[in-house]
This record gives structure tokens, C-alpha cells and sequence, in this order.
């Protein structure tokens, strides 16, 4: 967790100069916004929160998966479509309620990943989208890759890259 709140920190010290017309802003060749990227990244912690709340429900890992290649989310020039269940709504109107929004999913899942055993966390899980089937413990792991593979989107936002 303590990469995820540094990730969350670093994405909040990239936004925090822009005033609220740049973070709202969108690149003219399409794409997100500041807000967008912060909203994405709440959703996707929502998503793995849920998982991690529904663990003991989930299939059985036998034997343990391969470790999937989790650092390729750090990838930026692999470009990787977000499905719609975390793709971002316009929901945060300024960055005081995005940070609201990740501050909340954070201590979702610190609170739903502490509640869980070893057993639990490396012996069920369930597939990813993009990186196929990953245990509960590797769901929560990518969160903060996640993070901050869209900390280095907010970077080209900000710059213009």
C-alpha cells in the first residue's frame, strides 16, 4: 500500500499547479483529462477492492499461476484500451474531489487486503483483462503499477508531450 499512496501523491503533486479549466481540458487529439485520469484510476481501485471483498468466492488456484509480467502496465507506448466499467464518466468536477474519490478507494482496499489470509490472497483468483488470470494478492499489486502507469499519462498531459 505504501506504493500505492506514493503513487497517489506523485499524481496529485503532477496536478496539483493545473487550475480547473486545465484539469478539465482534453487534448485536442482526443484523449483524457487530468480529472479523467484520476477518475480512471478511482474506478480501477473500486474494481480491485470489489475483488479483493469478494475473495473466498473466487476459483481456486491449483497450481499457483505463473507470475504474469505486472511491470508491461508501466508501458506507456503499449497502448491498452480500458473497458468501460473503469473507463472515467466526467464524474469530478475539481481536484479536491478526485482526491476525495482516491483517498476513499485506498483505504477501501487497504481495508479489504488486510482482511485477508495468505490462502486467500495467493489461492483464488479470477481473470484480468489484460494480463489473464492473476491471484487476489496480484490484483491488489497492480493497483499501484496502475497508478503509476497513468502518473506518466498526467505527466504528458501536463506537458503537452
Amino acid at each position: 500500500m505504501d506504493m500505492l499512496r506514493a503513487a497517489h501523491e506523485a499524481l496529485f503533486a503532477t496536478a496539483g499547479d493545473l487550475d480547473d479549466g486545465r484539469l478539465r481540458r482534453r487534448p485536442a487529439a482526443g484523449g483524457w483529462s487530468a480529472l479523467d485520469v484520476l477518475e480512471h484510476v478511482a474506478r480501477n481501485e473500486e474494481i480491485t477492492a470489489e475483488v479483493l471483498g469478494r475473495a473466498s468466492g473466487l476459483r481456486v488456484v491449483e497450481p499457483p499461476p505463473p507470475d504474469p509480467p505486472l511491470a508491461l502496465a508501466l508501458v506507456r507506448t503499449r497502448h491498452i484500451e480500458a473497458p468501460d466499467v473503469v473507463r472515467p464518466q466526467g464524474t469530478y468536477t475539481s481536484l479536491a474531489e478526485a482526491r476525495s474519490a482516491l483517498d476513499a478507494s485506498a483505504a477501501r482496499l487497504a481495508q479489504r487486503y488486510a482482511a485477508l489470509d495468505d490462502a486467500l490472497l495467493d489461492g483464488r483468483g479470477m481473470r484480468h483483462s489484460v494480463f489473464g488470470f492473476l491471484t487476489v494478492r496480484q490484483w491488489h499489486d497492480l493497483c499501484a503499477l496502475h497508478a503509476l502507469r497513468h502518473l506518466q499519462q498526467l505527466h504528458e498531459i501536463v506537458t503537452g508531450a
